[in-house]
């Protein structure tokens, strides 16, 4: 809408996030590219809400497949049913809170094991919305950590250069 991104606060140097409710965007630059198909309200907020919750029931299921061979149709009601009873849960999809969805990422890296790909990928995709979640590249095999680690700088790079040629 042509009004700064960060708030004046956020530019000139250390602040508390609590200062910047309502006024700077909370989150680090590379997230805009995975924020902007949310962009439209009320519908990009019915969308990003839904999608972060289906992330996280869908990575919920994709663990009780992987330990115990399959989801029934009970184990999927049974995880809504405690997600809908966890406030954290309740008050994060409330707040469009991206923990959400990242919850459900760190959910499917459990499932999908140490595959260095999906490992740097995840984590990639992951730091662009929070810095934390980057840390899922120590989550792969010694082996594999160089391979998981260019993945996910790949990836991470690819969106903050996305964010700085838009800013030229």
């Amino acid at each position: 809408a042509g009004q700064p991104l960060f708030s004046s606060v956020q530019l000139t140097g250390s602040y508390q996030l609590t200062d910047v409710i309502l006024t700077g965007y909370g989150y680090p630059p590379p997230s805009i590219l995975a924020l902007i198909p949310f962009a439209q309200y009320p519908f990009g907020l019915i969308a990003w809400m839904s999608v972060n919750t289906f992330i996280l029931v869908t990575g919920l299921m994709a663990i009780v497949r992987r330990e115990f061979g399959r989801c029934s149709p009970f184990a999927a009601g049974l995880i809504l049913l405690l997600l809908g009873l966890y406030a954290p849960f309740t008050l994060g999809v409330a707040a469009g809170n991206a923990n959400v969805g990242l919850s459900g990422l760190l959910a499917w890296a459990w499932a999908a094991g140490r595959a260095p790909r999906v490992i740097g990928m995840m984590g990639g995709i992951g730091a662009t919305l929070k810095l934390v979640p980057g840390a899922l590249v120590f989550w792969s095999e010694r082996p594999d950590f160089l391979r998981t680690l260019a993945t996910a700088g790949l990836i991470l790079g690819n969106a903050v250069q996305g964010v700085f040629s838009t800013w030229k």
